[in-house]
């Protein structure tokens, strides 16, 4: 069974050996691994076309103007030959046994007639070579996305799955993964989780991480999403969604000028009060 496996990447030549060696030494052996070079300056286009050589399982293709994650993604979504594709990012790994395992519990879930659209796993995170493991819930469902992104930033499914869903968003300036997920668990179904440590997640402070520091990023993508999604008039929802935006893991404050932002943006004076009144101590949202 042959497996998808992309790769969006920009100048992390490094990173990217390191991911890509992770996909190539799986247990099932039968993988497509496609990477999309985002204009990289490093080298990343000379590695790739001589892997590509030695190996027929690397396919890539290159950007010669940066596009962006969602666009590189998508391009290798659209040309993944494979039944199933997953995604990896270029500073990450899988364990060996990932894929195969993906694989069995997939065949697991199909046999005992559980419902279900896509797999998720635990995540092993590694930070400047210190470990810690994720507690993820064992399944999601769309409307669990309100309070976080609880699957993390990769799903197992069928590419018609994917197409299904339409793709990542390439205007959204972040969550990207949140608002994909919530368009594909909303019309695939839920996702189920592989209760297993096989995604090396590195969370190793780097300077080029830098859209958790940007919060006029995190506002426009919180108000598209919104918007996208029609919940403007959804008082919860907006002020769930909101409580990411204001959490400890951004560490923003919700200013007076957040106000007339909102407001602006179409936001009922109700909806925006019942934000100000549950973000402005920055209330903590778990991550996973």
């Amino acid at each position: 069974m042959l497996i998808s496996i992309y790769i969006p990447t920009k100048n992390r030549l490094d990173m990217l050996q390191a991911a890509i060696e992770s996909v190539l030494n799986q247990t099932h052996r039968e993988v497509e691994l496609i990477v999309v070079d985002d204009a990289s300056t490093d080298g990343t286009k000379s590695y790739l076309t001589e892997l590509a050589a030695k190996d027929t399982r690397v396919k890539f293709l290159s950007n010669s103007q940066s596009k962006g994650a969602c666009v590189a993604r998508n391009m290798a979504i659209k040309q993944a030959q494979g039944e199933f594709v997953t995604g990896l990012d270029d500073d990450d790994e899988f364990e060996p046994y990932h894929i195969e395992a993906l694989i069995n519990y997939w065949s697991i879930l199909e046999r005992s007639k559980v419902v279900f659209s896509s797999i998720y796993v635990q995540y092993k995170y590694r930070n400047a070579g210190l470990f810690s493991y994720s507690r993820k819930n064992s399944s999601v469902e769309y409307t669990d996305l309100y309070y976080a992104n609880c699957v993390g930033n990769q799903l197992f499914s069928t590419k018609a799955n994917y197409l299904k869903a339409g793709l990542f968003d390439e205007s959204m300036p972040a969550w990207q993964d949140l608002e994909f997920f919530y368009r594909f668990l909303k019309l695939n179904g839920a996702a189920r989780l592989l209760d297993i440590s096989s995604y090396i997640f590195d969370i190793t402070p780097r300077g080029d991480r830098i859209s958790r520091l940007n919060k006029s990023r995190i506002l426009d993508s919180y108000v598209k999403f919104v918007t996208k999604h029609n919940l403007l008039k959804n008082h919860n929802v907006c002020r769930e969604l909101a409580a990411q935006v204001y959490s400890d893991y951004y560490g923003f404050k919700f200013e007076p000028a957040d106000v007339g932002y909102f407001l602006k943006a179409g936001f009922m004076p109700k909806t925006v009060f019942r934000i100000f009144r549950d973000c402005r101590d920055n209330k903590a949202v778990k991550y996973y």
